[in-house]
């Protein structure tokens, strides 16, 4: 915006999209807690698994990642949460959230996909099994549309999940 503005051009929907950015983990993070009192537990102390926490596919930079964001709120309404990232083993420092620095990946289960209230979907990895989340979880937060492809379908998978 600030290059456009130079050259006297309207950056109006540039700066409606910098804003929605900028809402759209409290919209994620609203669309679990929805899903979960549909299933009669709050979001209060519920245990949620975060799936990629890159700022984008299959990278392993976290600069400006929306997963900070959604941490953020979820630690906010009293939720646990822990992350699985095959490009980051550790959370490293950021001026965003340093308290998150040192927070440790967790390996991707069936037991342990099983042990989470929610997963959430935030980067979509290509080496992440998704047939796997899709058996293994209780509900699932699809924010970036990988069970829409079929080789990720199973069985009632529709009951648990929610796209966001």
């Amino acid at each position: 915006t600030w290059k456009a503005k130079e050259y006297g051009i309207d950056t109006k929907f540039i700066g409606l999209a910098g804003e929605v950015n900028v809402h759209m983990p409290e919209y994620v993070v609203g669309k679990l807690g929805e899903a979960l009192n549909e299933r009669c537990k709050p979001l209060k102390n519920s245990k949620v698994l975060i799936l990629g926490v890159a700022y984008k596919k299959d990278i392993d930079d976290m600069r400006e990642s929306p997963a900070l964001h959604i941490m953020e709120a979820l630690e906010e309404r009293g939720a646990q949460f822990d992350y699985h990232d095959p490009h980051i083993s550790s959370i490293p420092p950021t001026r965003q959230s340093p308290e998150l620095t040192g927070k440790e990946s967790v390996n991707l289960t069936e037991a342990n996909i099983k042990s989470y209230d929610a997963v959430m979907v935030i980067t979509d990895h290509t080496e992440v099994d998704y047939k796997l989340v899709a058996k293994a979880a209780n509900v699932i937060v699809d924010t970036r549309g990988v069970f829409q492809k079929d080789q990720n379908r199973v069985a009632d998978l529709e009951k648990k999940l929610v796209r966001a």
